[in-house]
Formats: structure tokens, sequence, C-alpha cells
């Protein structure tokens, strides 16, 4: 385990190097925007990302209750009316009299 975080952050540290010399090559004018961009407007959209995802996974959530609340209705309609046939009782009269079925 501890040989994977050693090769991770040997990689990170890699590719941190490679970009600060990417950097590095960019003209002066341009380079300080290019480091406001990455700091800022990266980490900004990250968390604007973030946000749409839980903003849907909230949405999805509140749709599989309502989903589930309507079925439940269903269900329960349904369940009313079996306990209302249930507790018929059919009273057949013949020449000896009435009989329940």
């Amino acid at each position: 385990m501890s040989t994977v975080k050693g090769l991770f952050l040997m990689n990170l540290g890699i590719v941190g190097i490679l970009l600060a010399l990417a950097v590095y090559q960019v003209p002066q004018p341009w380079r300080g925007i290019l480091v406001a961009w990455l700091l800022f407007l990266a980490s900004a959209g990250t968390f604007v990302l973030r946000l749409l995802a839980h903003h849907y996974q909230y949405r999805k959530l509140k749709l599989e209750r309502e989903k589930k609340a309507r079925q439940g209705t269903h269900k329960r309609r349904e369940q009313r009316r079996l306990n209302i046939n249930r507790e018929l009782n059919v009273v057949h009269s013949s020449g000896g009299g009435r009989h329940t079925i």
C-alpha cells in the first residue's frame, strides 16, 4: 500500500513539475492570466460541477420517492379493494333456507 502511495505522489510531483514548466513557457502578460485561471477558475469550476452533481442526485432521489409514493397509493387502493371483496358474504337462497358461501 505504501508503494502505491509513493508512486502516486511521485506521479503527482512529475505532473506538477511539467505544469510549472509549461506555464513558464507562456509569455509574461499571459502567464499571470494562466496562473489565475488555473488557481481560481479551475477550482471554482470544480465547485460548480460538484454543486450540479449534488443537485441532479437530489432531483433523482426526489423523483424516486414520488414514484414510490404513487406506487404505494395504487397498492393501497388495490389492497382495499381486495379487503372489501373478502368481507362480502354471498347469501344463496334455496328451498331449505339461506346459506352463506
